[in-house]
């Protein structure tokens, strides 16, 4: 049953901080080659705050997603 496998997995506080862990770094930008993919051009979604950079990468998905929780943009 998949209610109960949710719920073994969400209960789970090592699988459910994982899968949290993933979700917030998961990329929205896409790489046509993925060596192009490193540390330094990864980005967990809370550390974005400029409204400059959302719109130059055509993030409005993510500008919706904070201005929707109230979340801190920078106007630069």
């Amino acid at each position: 049953n998949m209610d109960r496998l949710f719920y073994k997995v969400f209960h789970n506080t090592y699988l459910f901080k994982t899968i949290l862990g993933f979700i917030q770094e998961v990329e929205w930008v896409n790489y046509d080659d993925p060596s192009q993919i490193t540390s330094s051009n990864r980005y967990r979604f809370k550390d974005i705050v400029s409204l400059k950079w959302m719109v130059q990468n055509k993030m409005f998905s993510l500008l919706k997603c904070k201005l929707e929780a109230n979340e801190y943009i920078c106007m630069d």
